[in-house]
């Protein structure tokens, strides 16, 4: 199928099915919007699932299949015209849609060939999905392979910042104290076998012990819920009824949810919160086809023949699929389904999790240092244990219980820097001792509260680093992209191991900002300090010191099969960026104004004549100044911002 790429095609995506069969298309929007960039997509639902679209970045409108609650034909064939549609996608032929976009002449018509109306296609793609062998959102991409979309997308929901403020009040109205969230969802509008209200309950009051519980469901679940046995559950832990949107705006701000294989399942995942997930085995409804579709597959699904993490290490058991066995779900019990959830909210909660952070302050650098503590004190993951490494060879850095001074003596420039991994070599014995580790620059200053889930990688993700803002610009969905430029930083010396060929790399990091689990991060340390050293010995040092090493390291991780945690550009914004900012990256507009991101750290502007400039603070120059720290400085001496 030919198609000019550069064309400004409507496409109309047509599922007529529940909100999870929906959900599970979301990821083609993006891919066709990926393919055919100056193309629209529009949706043919029934109404009741258009709340998904609301603030979506890659759906730019949907047709109610019906006409005040009523099919209409004539009525759907003018909305279709009205639209304008070139090119529909059928993920179901039916007898309602199929015949009103065929009698549209909607040019092209694409779909999947199952039943007699299929024969009002254009283009027909068979496809055997009752084998359930892959994901539902898989064979969903793979019927766009005729248009030439790639199948590397996942489906995804957006949340305004209005709904999040919201939601949020509701939550800290409901609970007295600052806990992770859990949502639990006993229902599922009977699209399943369940496993069990009263269960449900019983695992939210075991829940609510450790962790604040929202008990969610349709208005007639939640009459039904209210009647059973609470436990220690209060009417507090009982979602309000309200709108699709609410819901989602709610969910979005959960740390895990434990629920049936439902529709409420795939909102959870397409906001990216983990999954405790309820399954039966039988071959049509188990996690094979209906499990999450993620990027990083680790939800955990439980199914009456055991325990699996992740939906690719699902193995069905070999009974006949119509025994009972299949959808005993008795055999899945209260305590087991509670010691899964509580161990992996234990693995996201920051309180049980020690974190290292390692920050250089040599010379005129420990002026930095009070301003950076207090900081992070107060945002950067305020509910874990952070212990600091300062290394320096100053006697003014502030004494606290958790600052670990490490005597360092001042090594000049460029070797203060460079030579940073050899001073974190040093104490690799104390960090194996933690579950994160962090470098921050000495100018990094905390402006927003930064959430754990923000900013610790997964098991999976192991290592975190952050956008070089020079080098990288927003995207509609509020994702980041690299521009054309980022090659230009790599380092080019093929005599230096920090060498980056031309075909290599999709992003350019900044060394002010980066950490990972402790196993990866030390890892990480042992490598670069080899690298660094082997390069001092041939003479050869990297144009862009430690940071052209740290890029180099990025994409040797992600050749290994590694998928790091990339922070925005927005977590290392610079100080003189900042009043420009609203925010300040989009790849053709860069100072539109963007309420909703906002700059988590700023990188204090050295150069700035309060701090005495970059000479007087590396001590190549020598004069009577006291400098004066901290954001609200810029004012008073004007510049800078």
């Amino acid at each position: 199928m030919k198609l000019d790429l550069d064309k400004s095609y409507n496409f109309l995506i047509v599922r007529l099915d529940h909100i999870g069969d929906v959900v599970l298309t979301l990821g083609c929007a993006e891919a066709i919007k990926t393919r055919f960039k100056n193309a629209k997509v529009f949706y043919l639902v029934n109404s009741y699932t258009a709340p998904l679209f609301e603030h979506h970045a890659f759906v730019d409108g949907f047709i109610d299949l019906n006409t005040n609650g009523v099919f209409d034909q004539k009525a759907l064939i003018s909305r279709i015209k009205a639209a304008k549609i070139d090119i529909s996608i059928s993920f179901a032929p039916d007898k309602f849609a199929l015949p009103a976009i065929f009698k549209a002449r909607v040019k092209i018509r694409l779909g999947n060939f199952i039943k007699l109306y299929s024969l009002l296609l254009t283009k027909r793609v068979i496809q055997n999905r009752s084998a359930c062998n892959r994901s539902e959102a898989l064979y969903d991409l793979e019927l766009l392979k005729p248009l030439g979309c790639s199948t590397n997308f996942y489906p995804k929901l957006f949340v305004s910042e209005a709904e999040k403020e919201e939601a949020l009040k509701y939550i800290e109205s409901s609970f007295a104290n600052k806990r992770p969230l859990v949502i639990v969802h006993p229902g599922s509008l009977k699209s399943t076998v369940e496993w069990g209200r009263e269960k449900f309950l019983e695992v939210a009051s075991l829940l609510s012990e450790n962790y604040n519980v929202l008990v969610t469901g349709s208005d007639s679940e939640m009459k039904e819920l209210l009647t059973f046995k609470r436990g220690n559950l209060k009417e507090s832990n009982f979602l309000k009824p309200g709108s699709l949107r609410w819901i989602i705006s709610i969910i979005s701000l959960a740390d895990l949810i434990v629920v049936n294989a439902t529709g409420t399942l795939h909102i959870a995942a397409a906001l990216g919160v983990r999954i405790v997930g309820i399954y039966p085995d039988r071959l049509q409804i188990n996690p094979t086809r209906w499990a999450a579709f993620t990027k990083e597959d680790d939800d955990v699904y439980i199914t009456p023949s055991g325990i699996f993490y992740g939906a690719k290490s699902y193995k069905p058991p070999s009974f006949d699929n119509n025994d009972p066995r299949m959808v005993n779900m008795d055999a899945i019990k209260v305590d087991e389904v509670y010691k899964i959830a509580d161990l992996e909210l234990k693995k996201l909660d920051p309180r049980y999790k020690k974190i290292a952070i390692l920050y250089i302050a040599l010379g005129r650098y420990d002026i930095f240092f009070n301003d950076f503590y207090e900081s992070m004190e107060k945002h950067f993951v305020t509910s874990a244990k952070k212990t600091y490494f300062v290394f320096t060879d100053s006697a003014n850095i502030s004494t606290h219980d958790n600052v670990v001074k490490i005597k360092q003596e001042k090594l000049g420039w460029p070797f203060d820097t460079l030579k940073r991994f050899a001073m974190f070599e040093s104490i690799k014995d104390r960090l194996a001792n933690f579950d994160y580790i962090f470098f921050f620059n000495a100018n990094a200053l905390v402006l927003e509260d930064i959430q754990a889930k923000e900013v610790l990688p997964s098991e999976k993700e192991g290592l975190v680093f952050a956008r070089h803002p020079s080098f990288s610009y927003i995207k509609e969905d509020l994702t980041w992209d690299s521009r054309d430029s980022f090659r230009d930083s790599y380092h080019k010396d093929l005599n230096s191991l920090a060498c980056i060929k031309e075909d290599e790399g999709f992003a350019y990091v900044m060394g002010a900002l980066n950490g990972g689990r402790a196993k990866e991060y030390l890892e990480l340390i042992s490598t670069l300090h080899a690298n660094v050293e082997s390069d001092l010995q041939k003479d050869v040092i990297a144009v862009w010191h430690d940071e052209s090493h740290l890029n180099r390291y990025l994409i040797d991780f992600c050749k290994a099969g590694h998928a790091p945690k990339i922070l925005g550009a927005n977590f290392l914004v610079p100080e003189e960026c900042l009043e420009k900012l609203g925010f300040g990256f989009y790849k053709d507009t860069p100072f539109l104004k963007l309420s909703s991101l906002k700059a988590k750290i700023t990188l204090l502007d050295k150069s700035h004549p309060r701090f005495g400039g970059h000479e007087y603070l590396r001590g190549a120059v020598v004069q009577d100044f006291k400098p004066k720290v901290g954001l609200t400085c810029i004012k008073d001496t004007g510049g800078g911002g």
